[in-house]
């Protein structure tokens, strides 16, 4: 951190920014990935099941680039938590994925992998 003045309260503002920062873009790498999950569950399922590509590269496309690309901005834009400096600092022994976001990512992946299957099943 560099620092261009002497005043305190540049630090914990900077170190509440930081913060803020790294939960938005945990949030937006939890979402995209979560959501990239389910399309590849799909597809991969319906090749291994002998059915033509369930999703087409259109769809693929318009779901990775408007479904999910506008949430992602917006999750990363949001707002500072009120309470975030009450937190206590993170480890940084543990990295992004640490505290059980991996199973997160999996159930949510699952989830939206269902949700394909029934707008499948419905455009049939």
């Amino acid at each position: 951190m560099i620092l261009t003045d002497d005043n305190f309260v540049t630090i914990v503002e900077a170190v509440k920014q930081g913060r803020s920062i790294y939960e938005n873009i945990k949030k937006a790498v939890h979402f995209l990935i979560a959501t990239n999950i389910g399309e590849i569950v799909v597809i991969f399922l319906g090749l291994i099941l002998g059915m033509n590509a369930p999703l087409l590269a259109i769809q693929l496309l318009w779901i990775n680039l408007v479904t999910d690309s506008i949430p992602a901005i917006a999750l990363g834009l949001e707002p500072e938590d009120k309470n975030i400096m009450n937190k206590k600092p993170r480890d940084n022994k543990k990295g992004i994925f640490s505290d059980g976001l991996w199973s997160k990512i999996m159930i949510e992946g699952a989830m939206i992998r269902s949700n394909y299957n029934v707008r499948f099943q419905l455009c049939k």
